[in-house]
C-alpha cells in the first residue's frame, strides 16, 4: 500500500471503532485523531489479538515491517533493526517492556553503535552491514522512527522531534575506519 492510497478494507480505529475505509495512512481519524497508520498495522496483524499485546510485539509481525519497508521506501530489516535498538534503548532507560518504547536520539545512536558492533562484529563490518540495510546516515534513522512513532508504537522523549535526527551522524562517523598500521 502506498501512502496516498486509500484503505481499501474495512478498518476499525483502535481507538473509538471508527471505520477509517477510504483513508489514507497518513490521516487520523475523524472521531478521534488516532492515526490510521496505527490502526491499519493492527489490522494488517492480525486484528484483535494484538491489542492485548505490548506494541514492540506488534513490530515482530513480518507483515508489518513489510508493509512499514513499502511505505517508507526501505528494507524491513532496517526497520528490525532499528526497533530493536529502541527496545534496548528504552529498557536500559527503566521504561516497562510492556508500554510503548520511550527514547531519546542520543540513546537511540549509542544503541545502534553498541548493537552495531556486537551484531555485525565490528566497526567495518558495522558500516557495511548498515549501508545494506539502507541506513547510511541519522536521517535514514529518523524517517523510521518518525513513522514509529505516527503509528504509537514508539514514543518520542520529552522535547525529542524529528529533526533531532538531521545531521546526528553518518555510519563513518558512528564507526570511524582505522587507520592502516604499518
Amino acid at each position: 500500500m502506498l501512502a496516498e492510497s486509500p484503505i481499501d478494507r474495512d478498518v476499525a480505529c483502535v481507538r473509538c471503532g471508527y471505520n477509517l475505509r477510504g483513508l489514507t495512512i497518513v490521516h487520523r481519524c475523524p472521531e478521534c485523531e488516532c492515526p490510521a497508520l496505527r490502526s491499519y498495522l493492527f489490522a494488517i496483524s492480525g486484528g484483535e489479538s494484538w491489542r492485548r499485546l505490548p506494541n514492540g510485539l506488534l513490530l515482530n509481525a513480518p507483515k508489518v515491517r513489510s508493509t512499514l519497508a513499502a511505505l517508507l521506501g526501505c528494507d524491513a530489516n532496517a526497520i528490525r533493526f532499528v526497533s530493536t535498538c529502541i527496545a534496548q534503548a528504552s529498557r536500559e532507560a527503566g521504561n516497562p517492556s510492556d508500554a510503548p518504547a520511550v527514547m531519546s536520539a542520543t540513546a537511540l545512536r549509542d544503541m545502534i553503535h553498541a548493537i552495531g558492533l556486537a551484531h555485525f562484529g565490528g566497526p567495518g563490518e558495522a558500516r557495511e552491514g548498515l549501508r545494506e540495510l539502507g541506513l547510511n546516515r541519522s536521517e535514514d534513522v529518523g524517517r523510521i522512527v518518525s513513522a514509529l512513532v505516527e503509528a504509537g508504537l514508539v514514543v518520542a522523549g520529552e522535547g525529542e522531534s524529528p529533526s533531532d535526527f538531521h545531521g546526528m551522524f553518518t555510519v563513518d562517523d558512528l564507526f570511524p575506519q582505522e587507520p592502516d598500521r604499518c
